[in-house]
């Protein structure tokens, strides 16, 4: 019985591959790792969205009490109060608001505003790209 088996697949012909079958295989196994790595990035691009949010909110109030503290907005009513004396001595004027504002404070917070807008972009680049095709994307 071994030996009508063997003469019968020794006679008949092995099936004929589709041509490029192989690379279409290829083809979507790296969309699927694509998809999947991009899925990934939309998930850690939200949560740099929501901490970036969460962190606005004593960034700001870290950014007020800094700008309270130091005397930079009775500087800056000068301005507006009584603009010719600021204008004749606009050099030590500059000086003296420059020495006062809080940079900390206002590092802190364009960090946070910088997080948040950046991560904002980042993630409607993926999500795009994974629900609407690479036809849209631009790097």
């Amino acid at each position: 019985m071994q030996d009508n088996y063997e003469k019968l697949f020794s006679h008949a012909k092995s099936p004929e591959l589709p041509e490029g079958l192989f690379d279409s295989v290829l083809l979507g196994i790296r969309q699927e790792q694509h998809a999947q790595m991009l899925k990934k990035r939309i998930v850690l691009f939200s949560f740099g969205v929501v901490f970036s949010l969460v962190a606005l909110v004593p960034a700001f109030s870290f950014l007020r009490e800094g700008v309270a503290q130091s005397g930079a907005l009775y500087f800056f009513s000068l301005i507006f109060s009584d603009p010719g004396v600021v204008l004749g001595l606009w050099q030590e004027f500059a000086f003296s608001f420059l020495e006062t504002l809080p940079v900390v404070s206002i590092a802190v917070f364009l960090a946070v505003i910088f997080v948040f807008f950046g991560s904002i972009r980042l993630f409607i680049r993926d999500a795009a790209a994974l629900f609407m095709g690479p036809r849209i994307v631009h790097h």
